[in-house]
This record gives structure tokens, C-alpha cells and sequence, in this order.
């Protein structure tokens, strides 16, 4: 008999997953704030899927008490790899135009723009049951943002 975090009281304490409430998570627009009551508190943010679909009731990875209640023993009903992050869309688009003025001599002009259409791109949500911020997205990627360059070259 084990007397190490987790389930089976062996230290398998990283396999406890939530149970799943329902069929689904409930995918939510990560461009509108949300607000649900989550651990006793309202939390307002930007959430990918909604933290009221996952009980985390009875579930415990860091204690031992599953060794003398095995009632305790359960490793959650969410399967592996359950979520998916959101879709990203991103279109880039470069020109150029190549102008000689003699025979083996050129400048050649690039516009490149990233991004072109400014969609709104969003990490993944906070996937830690336990986090206070459990189904919102809180980062974006730092090249996100439209960007707009322009060179000039010269060729000999």
C-alpha cells in the first residue's frame, strides 16, 4: 500500500484530470467577456469554454487521504487531451517591384505586411483546474499584431 499523493497513493498525482459535467465544454466567443461564478467568486474575462462545465469536486493530486477513503480514488472523467486551443487565421502578403537604371543595376522596392487583415489571435486558456483563471485566456503571442514593413534594396 502506497502512501504517496494521487489516486492510487503510488505519486500518480499528475494523472488526476476534472470531471467532465455533460457531453461537452461549451466553446465560447474568446473575443467577448464572460462573467461565471467560479470558486465561489464571480470572474469576468475573456474565457474559451466555460469553467462551470468541469467539477473539480473530489478530485485531490497533492493529498494522501485516497490511502484510508477509497471513495477518493478517481483519476476524473475528462479524457487526456481533452482541449484544443483556439483556431488561429493569419494571411501575410509581400510586393515588390524591381526597377533597373542600367543594364546590370537596380533598386528593388518590398512592401510585407503580417498579419494583413488584423485578426484577433489568442494563446491557449489556463487549463490548471486549481488557477483562479481556470478557462480564460489571458496572453496573446507577442507577433499577434499587424506589421507593416518596406525595404529598399539596392542590386548590382
Amino acid at each position: 500500500m502506497g502512501n504517496r499523493p494521487g489516486p492510487s497513493a503510488a505519486g500518480d498525482g499528475q494523472l488526476v484530470r476534472a470531471n467532465l459535467v455533460g457531453n461537452s465544454v461549451g466553446i465560447l466567443d474568446s473575443k467577448q467577456s464572460q462573467t461565471f461564478n467560479y470558486l465561489d467568486a464571480p470572474r469576468t474575462g475573456n474565457f474559451f469554454f466555460n469553467p462551470n462545465n468541469i467539477n473539480r469536486t473530489g478530485l485531490s493530486s497533492t493529498t494522501t487521504a485516497s490511502v484510508t477513503n477509497p471513495s477518493l480514488r478517481t483519476y476524473g472523467t475528462l479524457p487526456r487531451n481533452f482541449f484544443s486551443g483556439p483556431s488561429r487565421t493569419n494571411f501575410d502578403l509581400a510586393l515588390a517591384k524591381m526597377t533597373y537604371f542600367r543594364e546590370q543595376m537596380g533598386l528593388e522596392f518590398r512592401a510585407e505586411f503580417f498579419n494583413i487583415f488584423n485578426h484577433a489571435v489568442f494563446n491557449n486558456p489556463t487549463t490548471t483546474i486549481t488557477d483562479k483563471n481556470f478557462g480564460q485566456i489571458t496572453t496573446v503571442p507577442l507577433d499577434s499584431q499587424r506589421i507593416i514593413q518596406f525595404a529598399l534594396k539596392f542590386v548590382y
